[in-house]
């Protein structure tokens, strides 16, 4: 197995799972703290949850989404493959969406949605894109 960061890939990946675990269950206690309407809770909760995601994904994710899908020729790639690029196209548009979210706490967001709709798609998003990431691991190395 090649080696990254000075560890085995599967070192890596297994610490690469569990912060995404931490991340998803800072992303768990700041939605209830959001539900009971202790926003200060939630917002530190979604910025450790959010750098958490951030840095995984420059250290590890890319570097890896890059070598799954660099020299594939469009034309065999496979559902697989799909749901890799599926999953890392997400992952970064939910990234996306929680950075502005942090940046400029919700006044864009109030001219195109309500807060709490935006709120909960980003939810969803990132629920879909951390259960992908743990299929994938599964699929990968199990």
């Amino acid at each position: 197995m090649a080696a990254y960061l000075g560890l085995d890939l599967l070192t890596v990946v297994k610490i690469n799972v569990i912060i995404q675990t931490i991340a998803y269950l800072f992303l768990i206690v700041g939605f209830n703290f959001a539900r009971k309407k202790n926003f200060n809770k939630h917002k530190i909760m979604m910025v450790i949850a959010t750098l958490l995601i951030f840095v995984s994904l420059l250290i590890v994710m890319l570097p890896s989404f890059y070598s799954i899908v660099s020299g594939i020729p469009i034309a065999t790639i496979s559902f697989f493959t799909s749901i890799i690029i599926f999953h890392h196209s997400l992952g970064v548009i939910t990234l996306v969406m929680a950075a502005l979210a942090l940046l400029r706490p919700c006044v864009w967001i109030e001219k195109f949605w309500k807060r709490r709709y935006y709120m909960i798609v980003l939810f969803i998003f990132w629920s879909i894109t951390y259960f992908l990431g743990i299929f994938i691991y599964f699929s990968l190395y199990h």
